[in-house]
């Protein structure tokens, strides 16, 4: 379990709404309905019952969004923790990139590539999400 599919999960839940949830998200519907069906796989749940179009959380689902809402707080809080020690270095940057099946990578080589050749004062990282065929890892280069 991931907490992009926790993000997902907590919009759709919120919306009860794929297409809704998807914009809200800047993410296209069948990321988001595949991300509920991976999410749903892994842990052998059915966490929304789908009547035609409409979707809607199960019981379990109910309990679930909870759950998740206070992971997503945790990790939030997590991250800000992090800025903040981040904040205490100044000259430090960092550029965070994520790519789906459908982005080119070239875009995003381009971006690397830009960075790394940007202000060499500053001590610079780079991570980047790959994600071209459903399953996600994680790479990071300083």
């Amino acid at each position: 379990m991931t907490l992009e599919q926790l993000r997902i999960f907590v919009a759709v839940g919120e919306r009860q709404h794929v297409t809704r949830a998807a914009e809200a998200l800047r993410l296209t519907q069948s990321a988001v309905s595949g991300a509920l069906r991976s999410l749903e796989a892994r842990h052998d749940i059915l966490l929304f019952n789908r009547v035609g179009r409409r979707i809607e959380l199960t019981q379990d689902g109910r309990n679930f969004l909870e759950q998740a809402r206070a992971v997503l707080n945790t990790a939030g809080a997590a991250e800000r923790s992090l800025r903040e020690l981040r904040g205490s270095m100044p000259n430090s940057q960092t550029l965070r990139s994520s790519c789906r099946s459908a982005t080119p990578i070239k875009s995003h080589q381009q971006s690397i590539r830009a960075f790394r050749k940007s202000d060499s004062s500053k001590a610079r990282s780079v991570s980047a999400i790959w994600c071209p065929s459903r399953s996600t890892s994680t790479s990071s280069w300083s």
